[in-house]
Protein backbone atom coordinates (compact mmCIF):
# COMPACT_ATOMS: atom_id res chain seq x y z
CA UNK A 1 0.00 0.00 0.00
CA UNK A 2 2.70 2.23 0.69
CA UNK A 3 4.51 1.59 -2.33
CA UNK A 4 1.07 1.76 -4.41
CA UNK A 5 -0.50 4.73 -3.23
CA UNK A 6 2.00 6.78 -1.37
CA UNK A 7 5.16 6.43 -3.87
CA UNK A 8 7.82 4.29 -1.05
CA UNK A 9 9.13 1.33 -1.34
CA UNK A 10 12.20 0.01 0.22
CA UNK A 11 15.69 -1.01 -1.27
CA UNK A 12 15.44 -4.58 0.32
CA UNK A 13 13.75 -5.64 3.18
CA UNK A 14 16.67 -5.94 5.24
CA UNK A 15 16.92 -1.99 4.97
CA UNK A 16 13.70 -2.56 7.46
CA UNK A 17 15.16 -3.39 10.75
CA UNK A 18 12.65 -5.62 12.86
CA UNK A 19 13.16 -4.67 16.94
CA UNK A 20 16.66 -3.81 15.54
CA UNK A 21 17.59 -6.50 13.73
CA UNK A 22 17.15 -7.54 9.96
CA UNK A 23 14.68 -8.58 8.95
CA UNK A 24 15.20 -11.94 6.99
CA UNK A 25 16.37 -12.92 10.62
CA UNK A 26 14.49 -11.73 13.24
CA UNK A 27 11.52 -13.13 15.61
CA UNK A 28 11.00 -14.05 19.03
CA UNK A 29 12.90 -16.79 18.68
CA UNK A 30 15.52 -16.02 16.40
CA UNK A 31 13.19 -16.57 13.43
CA UNK A 32 11.96 -14.75 10.32
CA UNK A 33 9.69 -12.13 11.13
CA UNK A 34 7.76 -13.62 8.53
CA UNK A 35 7.27 -16.80 10.42
CA UNK A 36 6.23 -14.79 13.75
CA UNK A 37 3.36 -13.14 12.32
CA UNK A 38 2.38 -15.32 9.70
CA UNK A 39 -1.00 -13.98 10.00
CA UNK A 40 -2.74 -14.60 6.66
CA UNK A 41 -5.18 -11.43 5.50
CA UNK A 42 -8.04 -10.75 3.57
CA UNK A 43 -9.37 -7.39 2.72
CA UNK A 44 -11.26 -5.61 0.44
CA UNK A 45 -12.95 -1.98 -0.22
CA UNK A 46 -15.72 -0.69 -2.58
CA UNK A 47 -14.96 2.64 -1.96
CA UNK A 48 -11.83 5.13 -1.60
CA UNK A 49 -10.67 5.11 2.26
CA UNK A 50 -8.19 7.12 3.84
CA UNK A 51 -4.56 5.57 3.27
CA UNK A 52 -3.42 6.75 7.09
CA UNK A 53 -6.69 5.33 8.71
CA UNK A 54 -6.10 1.35 6.91
CA UNK A 55 -2.29 1.48 7.28
CA UNK A 56 -3.26 1.99 11.25
CA UNK A 57 -5.88 -0.49 10.53
CA UNK A 58 -3.36 -3.04 9.64
CA UNK A 59 -0.82 -1.96 12.24
CA UNK A 60 -3.55 -2.90 14.94
CA UNK A 61 -4.44 -6.07 13.75
CA UNK A 62 -0.84 -7.31 12.75
CA UNK A 63 0.09 -5.96 16.63
CA UNK A 64 3.26 -3.95 15.73
CA UNK A 65 4.41 -0.05 14.46
CA UNK A 66 5.81 1.18 11.38
CA UNK A 67 8.36 3.93 11.86
CA UNK A 68 10.11 5.79 9.13
CA UNK A 69 13.83 5.87 10.02
CA UNK A 70 16.31 9.13 8.93
CA UNK A 71 18.50 8.18 11.81
CA UNK A 72 20.43 5.44 10.88
CA UNK A 73 22.73 4.59 7.86
CA UNK A 74 21.56 2.13 5.80
CA UNK A 75 18.16 2.12 7.26
CA UNK A 76 15.07 2.91 6.04
CA UNK A 77 11.99 2.03 8.47
CA UNK A 78 11.52 0.31 11.48
CA UNK A 79 8.74 -2.74 12.66
CA UNK A 80 7.98 -2.43 16.25
CA UNK A 81 6.48 -5.28 18.40
CA UNK A 82 6.31 -6.26 22.00
CA UNK A 83 8.30 -10.20 21.69
CA UNK A 84 6.82 -13.46 23.91
CA UNK A 85 9.97 -13.52 25.97
CA UNK A 86 13.20 -11.43 25.90
CA UNK A 87 17.02 -12.78 27.27
CA UNK A 88 18.91 -9.72 26.53
CA UNK A 89 18.33 -5.91 26.00
CA UNK A 90 19.50 -3.20 23.58
CA UNK A 91 20.35 -0.96 26.47
CA UNK A 92 21.05 -0.82 29.80
CA UNK A 93 21.00 2.32 31.78
CA UNK A 94 22.85 2.99 35.03
CA UNK A 95 20.31 5.04 37.91
CA UNK A 96 23.78 7.12 38.01
CA UNK A 97 23.76 8.72 34.42
CA UNK A 98 19.89 9.66 35.08
CA UNK A 99 18.22 13.15 35.90
CA UNK A 100 14.36 13.50 36.91
CA UNK A 101 13.65 9.88 37.34
CA UNK A 102 9.98 9.34 37.54
CA UNK A 103 8.41 5.89 38.20
CA UNK A 104 4.61 5.20 37.96
CA UNK A 105 2.26 2.66 36.77
CA UNK A 106 -0.49 2.60 34.30
CA UNK A 107 -3.68 3.15 35.71
CA UNK A 108 -6.45 0.69 36.70
CA UNK A 109 -8.88 2.65 34.12
CA UNK A 110 -6.73 1.46 31.22
CA UNK A 111 -6.86 -1.94 32.21
CA UNK A 112 -8.46 -4.28 30.16
CA UNK A 113 -10.27 -7.62 31.60
CA UNK A 114 -11.74 -8.49 28.41
CA UNK A 115 -11.29 -8.11 25.14
CA UNK A 116 -13.34 -9.17 21.95
CA UNK A 117 -12.46 -9.38 18.50
CA UNK A 118 -15.43 -9.16 15.91
CA UNK A 119 -13.60 -11.09 12.24
CA UNK A 120 -14.86 -12.75 9.47
CA UNK A 121 -15.99 -9.41 8.06
CA UNK A 122 -19.27 -10.14 6.12
CA UNK A 123 -18.93 -10.51 2.32
CA UNK A 124 -21.75 -8.59 1.15
CA UNK A 125 -22.01 -5.98 4.20
CA UNK A 126 -19.04 -4.71 6.05
CA UNK A 127 -20.91 -3.75 9.28
CA UNK A 128 -21.67 -7.58 9.68
CA UNK A 129 -18.77 -10.21 11.15
CA UNK A 130 -19.26 -14.03 11.25
CA UNK A 131 -17.22 -14.31 14.06
CA UNK A 132 -16.20 -13.23 17.67
CA UNK A 133 -13.64 -14.11 20.02
CA UNK A 134 -12.48 -12.77 23.33
CA UNK A 135 -9.77 -13.01 25.95
CA UNK A 136 -10.22 -12.66 29.70
CA UNK A 137 -6.97 -11.98 31.58
CA UNK A 138 -6.30 -14.48 33.83
CA UNK A 139 -4.91 -12.50 37.09
CA UNK A 140 -7.80 -10.45 37.81
CA UNK A 141 -8.35 -11.62 41.46
CA UNK A 142 -5.19 -9.57 41.87
CA UNK A 143 -6.32 -6.33 41.07
CA UNK A 144 -9.91 -7.34 42.67
CA UNK A 145 -11.46 -6.86 39.07
CA UNK A 146 -14.07 -8.59 37.20
CA UNK A 147 -14.40 -9.83 33.75
CA UNK A 148 -17.16 -7.19 33.81
CA UNK A 149 -14.95 -4.32 33.87
CA UNK A 150 -13.60 -2.55 31.56
CA UNK A 151 -14.49 -4.25 28.58
CA UNK A 152 -12.69 -3.37 24.74
CA UNK A 153 -14.40 -4.82 21.57
CA UNK A 154 -12.69 -4.43 18.10
CA UNK A 155 -13.49 -5.03 14.94
CA UNK A 156 -11.05 -7.30 13.04
CA UNK A 157 -11.20 -6.12 8.88
CA UNK A 158 -8.07 -7.99 8.06
CA UNK A 159 -7.59 -11.20 10.19
CA UNK A 160 -9.65 -14.24 9.41
CA UNK A 161 -8.25 -17.32 10.84
CA UNK A 162 -9.65 -18.12 14.86
CA UNK A 163 -6.18 -19.00 15.76
CA UNK A 164 -4.26 -16.10 14.45
CA UNK A 165 -7.23 -13.85 16.35
CA UNK A 166 -6.58 -16.12 19.24
CA UNK A 167 -2.91 -14.39 19.05
CA UNK A 168 -3.85 -11.14 18.51
CA UNK A 169 -5.85 -11.33 21.55
CA UNK A 170 -2.92 -12.66 23.88
CA UNK A 171 -0.48 -9.73 22.19
CA UNK A 172 -2.74 -7.01 23.43
CA UNK A 173 -3.31 -9.23 26.74
CA UNK A 174 -0.05 -9.09 27.67
CA UNK A 175 0.15 -5.19 27.02
CA UNK A 176 -3.12 -4.25 28.70
CA UNK A 177 -4.60 -6.94 30.53
CA UNK A 178 -2.20 -5.78 34.37
CA UNK A 179 -0.76 -2.88 35.51
CA UNK A 180 2.60 -1.93 33.83
CA UNK A 181 5.59 0.16 35.36
CA UNK A 182 6.33 2.99 33.29
CA UNK A 183 9.54 5.19 33.66
CA UNK A 184 10.49 8.55 32.29
CA UNK A 185 14.21 9.86 32.62
CA UNK A 186 16.79 12.46 31.44
CA UNK A 187 19.82 10.81 30.02
CA UNK A 188 22.93 12.52 30.82
CA UNK A 189 25.05 10.26 29.27
CA UNK A 190 25.71 11.38 25.80
CA UNK A 191 26.35 7.64 24.16
CA UNK A 192 22.86 6.40 25.25
CA UNK A 193 20.88 8.97 23.43
CA UNK A 194 21.37 6.47 20.14
CA UNK A 195 18.12 5.06 21.59
CA UNK A 196 15.10 5.18 19.15
CA UNK A 197 12.01 4.19 19.91
CA UNK A 198 11.02 0.24 19.86
CA UNK A 199 14.64 -0.38 22.02
CA UNK A 200 14.66 -2.43 24.65
CA UNK A 201 16.20 -1.49 27.85
CA UNK A 202 17.05 -2.70 31.11
CA UNK A 203 17.90 -0.53 34.56
CA UNK A 204 20.74 -0.81 37.18
CA UNK A 205 21.65 1.02 40.27
CA UNK A 206 18.33 2.41 40.30
CA UNK A 207 17.57 4.60 43.55
CA UNK A 208 14.43 2.57 44.55
CA UNK A 209 11.82 0.10 43.63
CA UNK A 210 9.24 0.14 41.89
CA UNK A 211 6.10 -0.91 43.95
CA UNK A 212 7.32 -3.77 45.75
CA UNK A 213 9.36 -5.07 42.58
CA UNK A 214 12.99 -4.93 41.57
CA UNK A 215 14.23 -3.38 38.61
CA UNK A 216 16.63 -5.94 38.34
CA UNK A 217 13.86 -8.88 38.47
CA UNK A 218 14.88 -8.48 35.55
CA UNK A 219 11.98 -6.31 34.52
CA UNK A 220 12.57 -5.23 30.79
CA UNK A 221 11.38 -2.28 29.14
CA UNK A 222 10.46 -0.90 25.81
CA UNK A 223 11.48 3.12 25.04
CA UNK A 224 8.04 3.96 23.70
CA UNK A 225 9.30 8.25 23.20
CA UNK A 226 11.95 10.43 23.27
CA UNK A 227 12.40 14.33 23.37
CA UNK A 228 16.16 14.80 22.78
CA UNK A 229 17.44 18.80 22.37
CA UNK A 230 20.28 20.08 22.75
CA UNK A 231 21.53 19.94 26.33
CA UNK A 232 19.36 16.84 27.09
CA UNK A 233 17.53 13.64 26.13
CA UNK A 234 14.83 12.37 27.65
CA UNK A 235 13.31 8.97 27.34
CA UNK A 236 10.34 7.40 28.68
CA UNK A 237 9.85 3.48 28.96
CA UNK A 238 6.99 1.11 29.17
CA UNK A 239 7.61 -2.39 30.90
CA UNK A 240 7.22 -5.37 28.19
CA UNK A 241 8.58 -8.26 30.46
CA UNK A 242 9.50 -9.76 33.64
CA UNK A 243 11.70 -12.84 33.28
Amino acid sequence: MVNRYAGWDATGLDYIKVNGSAWSTTGTAGVSIDEDRNWPCRWWTLEQKNLVHILNQLQFEGAFIWIFDEASSGVEARVVYKKLTYSASDHTLDGNNLANIDVSMTPFSEIVTTRKANYQRHPADEKRYLAQNSKVNANLADYNLDALENIVEHNLDFLTATADVDEHLTYYDSITGEPKVLVQADLLKPSDWTMQVGDSVQFQNMPYEPYGRTFESPIYFMCVRTVPSPTKFTAYFREVYEA
